[in-house]
This record gives C-alpha cells, structure tokens and sequence, in this order.
C-alpha cells in the first residue's frame, strides 16, 4: 500500500480514538483525583512540546532544507511527542478502560505515521537526515538535551584548548 494511504488511514483512526477520548472524558467519573491532576500536568507538558514544534515549523516555513534547529535540534519529532504525550493524559484524566485502548491504538499509530515521514524523509534529505538520525533521537527528550549540553561543552572545551595553545607557544594547557 502507499504510504500516503496508509499515512491518511492512521489520521482516520486517530482521529476517531480522539473523539471517543473527549466523549468519554466526559462520561465518566474520577475515581483518583491525583491522577486527574498529574493528567493536566501531562497535557500541559504536552501541548508546551506541541506549540514550541509548531512555532519552530511556522519559523522555517519558507525553507526547503531539513529543520535541525529550536527544538528539533533536541528531538526529530516533537509534534508526535507533544500529541503521544497528551493521548497519554487522557488515561489518567478518565481512568477508564476504552480510554487507555484508544490511547494505545492512537500512540501506535502516530507511531507508524512518524516511522512514514522518517522514510519519506531519508528519501527527500538523504545523507544529511542520516546524519541527524544519528545526533538527534526520535522521541527520547532526557537523550535529546543531554546530547545537546554534551555537545556545547565539548565546543567549550575545545575552544578553550585553542585560545590557550595560542596564547602560550610552549605549554599545552587544558581546562
């Protein structure tokens, strides 16, 4: 099957999880308060990701060139992240079993969706998307800003090597 049908098939079927999500938040009644709570902070970190992606895209929209930058520079994908995150809310904001099996069908999806553009992508970027998959992980966001704050210390570091074996011809100093 093409991957633009299969790509349309997975929004049909998460977009319908979504709308039996919002029915059926609403139908049922809490049985843990802290959880509902903890389901807000979810879909707040989630939507922060989802809007932070989406002014990053709007940012770059004029451009042809792979997006590696804001963050997309921590993450390839945190428009799914941000949505896989707030489907993930709903769980603990009903607590109710149809909830957590749309959830799971709606996150395998986006899933596959995300696996789609990643080999629409390849094909479109080549190397240089080769190169990103290899700095930069899909989902892991902890992996994504570690990699990050490795890479601006060791700029640091090496730009220190530089101005003090400049500086001084007969001694190499490190810091």
């Amino acid at each position: 099957m093409e991957r633009k049908i299969k790509k349309k098939i997975f929004q049909i079927i998460i977009s319908i999880c979504l709308f039996l999500n919002i029915i059926f938040l609403n139908l049922f009644f809490l049985t843990y308060k802290i959880l509902h709570i903890f389901g807000y902070i979810l879909t707040g970190i989630g939507a922060f990701i989802y809007i932070l992606s989406a002014i990053t895209l709007h940012r770059n929209k004029d451009k042809e060139s792979l997006i590696s930058n804001g963050v997309y520079s921590i993450i390839r994908h945190p428009l799914f992240l941000g949505v896989i995150i707030m489907f993930f809310s709903h769980i603990f904001l009903s607590q109710n079993w149809i909830i957590i099996l749309n959830t799971i069908i709606s996150i395998v999806c986006l899933y596959f969706i995300c696996y789609i553009e990643e080999k629409e992508n390849i094909e479109k970027f080549w190397k240089e998307y080769e190169k990103y998959i290899k700095k930069v992980p899909r989902f892991n966001f902890l992996t994504g800003i570690w990699r990050l704050i490795e890479k601006k210390i060791i700029s640091k570091m090496k730009n220190r090597r530089t101005y003090y074996s400049n500086t001084d011809n007969y001694s190499y100093k490190y810091i």
